[in-house]
């Protein structure tokens, strides 16, 4: 249910500590699902020490690390003849809102292990902007903000913008029931 304040407000802001994600409301329209069908990327990793390295997302969950069956296979950085990152560190979640177009990252530390389906954390842990991600903790990447993979390797991530001539031809027109939940 949307409150009637942040109605008035227009959004509602994630309150989850270092999260801040803003969710905007729209009475008007929103954007079908269907345009990820057609979409050849939904946005990357960049690696902070050298840009060059770029690790595309695919929609859904990703599975990051070093492990050859990850969805986004990270070099073995080293630091001091150590790799920091796990096997499978992290997961990013890409999710389509779409009620703003945009594309939400979302991240957890550790990720489920192939054998036995179990959750594993990471050894080193995982960072968001400098805050230590809890165990089974997802936060919302924010725009520009750093992850921080094993404690010594810094990843941007890169947001697919869908362009706005192709938005817009996914749009769907809604109108407004104050009686129901939207």
């Amino acid at each position: 249910m949307v409150k009637t304040s942040d109605w008035s407000n227009g959004k509602i802001q994630c309150s989850h500590i270092g999260c801040g994600y803003v969710n905007i409301l729209s009475s008007h329209y929103y954007y079908s699902e269907n345009i990820t069908q057609n979409l050849s990327e939904f946005g990357k990793l960049v690696y902070k020490n050298d840009p060059s390295y770029e690790y595309f997302l695919k929609l859904g969950k990703n599975v990051i690390g070093v492990a050859d069956d990850c969805d986004v296979k990270l070099e073995r950085f080293i630091h001091n003849n150590k790799c920091f990152i796990s096997r499978r560190h992290s997961t990013i979640e890409v999710i389509f809102d779409k009620w703003n177009g945009l594309f939400r990252y979302r991240i957890s530390d550790g990720a489920n292990d192939t054998l036995s389906n179990a959750y594993k954390k990471s050894l080193n842990g995982t960072k968001i902007n400098d805050l230590s991600l809890k165990e089974n903790e997802i936060v919302d990447v924010p725009n520009k903000g750093i992850i921080n993979i094993g404690g010594m390797d810094k990843f941007e991530v890169s947001p697919y913008i869908i362009p706005e001539k192709i938005l817009n031809n996914y749009r769907v027109n809604v109108t407004f029931d104050e009686d129901s939940t939207q």
